[in-house]
């Protein structure tokens, strides 16, 4: 199967991580603000809906920075959806509490909701692989006032499923409130993703390279990471200097220990896809370079100091093609790209990513310049990592700004037109089968409206909608640019 069909057709989707939704509390949920956006994305004929990793986040709210790869972000639980499901008295907007999430837990096991008891303890059994670990893991790291695995009591420090020393029942009940929360984030997630696609829309996921050292992953499955003798990390998975960083990144995590994976018929791989593809359509796998070659470096240098190692990308992507049958991925291709990497993509068509802020430094090899797209690729004027189009273009040099005027010189909008929208508009018409705006781009926000700067860890992921701007005014105007590019919306859904 070739990967162009991935997408079945051109398509055009907006990047928005369900945590900026607009409401109450500090962030977005999957209730009713999240349907309404399904509904704009509808009416501006947008045929997908690209989200961050929705996985359960440590202190730096990073969904790259996750305590599981499996588990949900059960900050992003509705309160109004859990009212409404288990018919409780209460009144409460936005993520839900914790006394509301008891209040239905307490209700499970009443003759009025035998059927949800039933859904929940069937949820527990499917997703046992990850959820048990998951729980246990969670109400440990409570009990040991969040110290990370590593510092915990000697007997704690890997995963048992029948502890040699049992767990008392507060942590028993600790457990069973998690379990409990991720079943109700998997039925809100699951309710919004049969209603995108009654929309005619999919959702795109992202799938985040490396688990954090820090995580339940790690520690239940110590065999697959290299290690020392006290669980800390043995090398450090990172990347060299590139556009990003100029002393390159360190990501704190440990690197795989390949030959265990494949030793086991990489059934944690094969696992964790099938859990993220319950989920979304489309994946992202980011940091795609990791399937190549692995940068790393000894906890006690700098990550320029690193190196390269080789990694069995090509068996792995056999297994999982074979195993899991056709798949809608896409490759996170920036940054560090080699020849051996371009191979490995074109084996299994996997579609790459271009930047249009990449594309105007006047190299003529660039492949993020509008001319030299393809469509096997996805189109983005920016990703979670970037400026905002605007914050961008008032970074530029006055060379780099001749640069993109000359691309946008066959612009076929009016004249006066926003800056934003005709450098969208220059995203739209790309080649590429699929192009993504981010939210920010789309109503032509600035640097303040920025999602992330990478390397740093302060006042990142937390921007938000206010509320209002995804009017019909915005959507008919999102729509007449969308179907000019001829990406607007029929029938065919990614499911």
């Amino acid at each position: 199967m070739h990967r162009q069909t991935a997408f079945g057709r051109r398509r055009a989707g907006i990047l928005l991580h369900p945590t900026s939704l607009p409401g109450p509390g500090d962030n977005g949920t999957l209730g009713a603000r999240a349907i309404q956006f399904l509904d704009f994305l509808s009416a501006a004929g947008i045929s997908v809906w690209q989200t961050l990793p929705l996985l359960p986040v440590n202190h730096t709210l990073s969904p790259y920075q996750a305590f599981s790869l499996f588990a949900g972000d059960v900050r992003l639980i509705d309160a109004g959806e859990v009212i409404d499901t288990f018919e409780l008295p209460d009144h409460e907007e936005g993520p839900a509490s914790a006394g509301l999430i008891r209040a239905a837990m307490d209700c499970l096991r009443t003759e009025a909701n035998t059927s949800l008891c039933h859904a929940f303890q069937a949820f527990c059994q499917q997703q046992q692989y990850w959820l048990h670990p998951w729980c246990q893991f969670h109400a440990l790291r409570g009990r040991f006032v969040n110290a990370r695995w590593t510092a915990w009591p000697v007997a704690f420090r890997r995963f048992e499923p029948d502890p040699v020393l049992p767990l008392d029942p507060d942590l028993t009940a600790v457990m069973n409130e998690e379990a409990f929360r991720q079943f109700l984030f998997h039925q809100q997630w699951l309710r919004l993703k049969n209603e995108a696609n009654a929309r005619g829309i999919a959702l795109f996921g992202d799938l985040p390279f490396y688990p954090s050292a820090d995580s339940a992953d790690v520690w239940q499955h110590q065999q697959l990471f290299e290690l020392d003798e006290k669980g800390d990390p043995a090398r450090i998975a990172g990347v060299p200097p590139d556009a990003f960083s100029t002393t390159g990144q360190s990501w704190g995590a440990p690197v795989y220990r390949w030959n265990e994976h494949k030793a086991e018929g990489f059934d944690w791989w094969l696992r964790r896809l099938t859990s993220q593809l319950g989920l979304f359509g489309i994946l992202r796998i980011d940091h795609f370079i990791g399937l190549q070659a692995c940068w790393s470096h000894p906890p006690e240098v700098a990550p320029v100091s690193g190196a390269w190692s080789p990694v069995p990308g090509d068996e792995l992507l056999t297994t999982l093609f074979s195993r899991l049958g056709p798949l809608a991925l896409v490759a996170e291709d920036l940054g560090h790209v080699t020849l051996e990497l371009r191979a490995l993509q074109e084996k299994f068509s996997l579609p790459g990513m271009r930047v249009l802020q990449f594309g105007f430094d006047g190299l003529p090899d660039n492949l993020h310049h509008p001319d030299r797209h393809e469509p096997n690729c996805v189109a983005y004027t920016g990703t979670h990592d970037n400026n905002t189009i605007l914050g961008w273009w008032h970074a530029l040099s006055q060379e780099e700004k001749i640069r993109v005027e000359e691309a946008l010189v066959d612009d076929a909008g009016p004249v006066d037109e926003a800056l934003h929208w005709r450098i969208n508009r220059l995203c739209l018409d790309s080649p590429a089968l699929l192009a993504v705006l981010p939210m920010q781009d789309i109503l032509g926000l600035g640097s303040e409206a920025r999602m992330n700067r990478p390397g740093t860890e302060e006042g990142n992921w937390s921007w938000r909608l206010q509320g209002g701007e995804c009017n019909t005014r915005l959507a008919s105007q999102l729509r007449e640019l969308v179907e000019a590019s001829d990406r607007g919306p029929d029938t065919a859904i990614i499911h």
